[in-house]
């Protein structure tokens, strides 16, 4: 039985059988109170470059007549450039896809084959997630990315106000990736979560402390 099971750079880039799987580890190997890390690839931030990986990986996979993946990789590129600059409809109506395929285009190309040339590569939305491992009996604890609480520095007064009108945590912090057009989470879950009142969270911040540097901030405990 595990205390945390850690899932990261994995859950987008395997296949649906594979998650099952995962999650059947999970259900079964978790003890109570365990908790669950899981980064994935966010729809929200993706939706508008999702049709650019697919028609990157699809001329990789059936189009190039290169054996050699880096060469395959240059040769998905120029091709995707050389569509999207005959201006068909989709390129006016998505203004930046050319740029995302030129940015691409200075990217390592073995990192480009990990990140869009899987087999399997999904985006999900964060209520998407929140419902899948609430299938296991798995709840939302929190981001591990620390700088996306900090709402004062991410989002303006007016924002902040229109997400704090909101009362559902789950829908709350889905309406937060708008805002930020997040393509990538970091999230916890835990089994049996115990929510601590105002009073034990003042508690255990005073337990902290907290250096600040120019270029970091370290929290201790």
């Amino acid at each position: 039985m595990f205390d945390s099971i850690s899932l990261h750079g994995i859950w987008s880039w395997i296949s649906y059988e594979n998650q099952h799987i995962i999650l059947k580890f999970i259900r079964k190997y978790l003890k109570p109170n365990g908790i669950v890390y899981i980064s994935y690839n966010c729809v929200t931030g993706w939706a508008a470059n999702m049709p650019i990986r697919e028609l990157f990986h699809s001329n990789f996979k059936f189009n190039s007549k290169s054996t050699n993946p880096l060469q395959k990789v240059n040769e998905a590129l120029n091709f995707s450039e050389e569509l999207l600059k005959q201006n068909p409809i989709f390129a006016q109506r998505n203004p930046n896809a050319l740029q995302k395929v030129i940015d691409l285009k200075q990217q390592n190309p073995n990192y480009l084959i990990h990140e869009y040339l899987n087999q399997d590569w999904q985006c999900f939305s964060f209520q998407q997630v929140v419902r899948i491992l609430d299938e296991i009996k798995l709840s939302y604890a929190g981001s591990t990315d620390l700088g996306t609480h900090l709402d004062n520095i991410n989002f303006s007064e007016e924002h902040q106000q229109f997400l704090n009108a909101i009362e559902h945590p789950i829908f709350k912090e889905q309406c937060r990736d708008y805002f930020a057009n997040t393509q990538f989470r970091r999230d916890l879950f835990i089994r049996g979560k115990n929510n601590l009142t105002p009073l034990q969270v003042q508690a255990k911040l005073r337990k902290n402390s907290i250096c600040a540097s120019n270029s970091q901030r370290a929290i201790t405990e």
